[in-house]
């Protein structure tokens, strides 16, 4: 739940227009050298996001404030980032920009008015990797109760 949480809020800071995203269930991180650790275990989720923002910055926005969660570590492996579909007229009719006519027509200049104004312009998918770290000295609703006072 931290997680889902923590996603809402940053939807709402950033003013997201749309966030999907699906979480696969945790399992035990493996690492190439075969280290294990006694004390904790490693455990990682795979998240994959897609994300639809008005404007580049809050976009960017979005994906900066992943290391400054405290619920875990969130390196990105992949994030395609894309204008949406029409972005260009959307952006220019919101500039106030006009289309002009052909060459040599007598049609006076005509204002590009967008058909929905609070479309999103850019478009990122994007997959990381959740990790978090588990006490082993623990049980596990014990763990889950104390994860569940720490602060954002």
């Amino acid at each position: 739940m931290d997680l889902i949480e923590a996603l809402a809020e940053l939807k709402r800071r950033h003013k997201l227009l749309g966030l999907e995203y699906e979480v696969a269930p945790q399992r035990p991180l493996k690492f190439a050298t075969g280290v294990n650790y006694s004390s904790v275990g490693i455990m990682a989720s795979r998240v994959h996001m897609k994300i639809q923002a008005y404007h580049d910055g809050d976009l960017v926005g979005f994906l900066d404030e992943f290391p400054r969660i405290q619920r875990g570590f969130f390196p990105i492996d992949k994030c395609s980032i894309k204008r949406a579909a029409g972005a260009e007229q959307r952006a220019a009719a919101t500039a106030g920009l006009t289309a002009l006519p052909a060459a040599g027509s007598a049609t006076p200049p005509v204002a590009v008015v967008p058909s929905n104004a609070v479309a999103a312009t850019i478009e990122a998918d994007c997959t990381l990797e959740w990790i978090t770290l588990v006490d082993k000295s623990k049980p596990a609703n014990l763990q889950a109760a104390a994860e569940s006072r720490k602060p954002l």
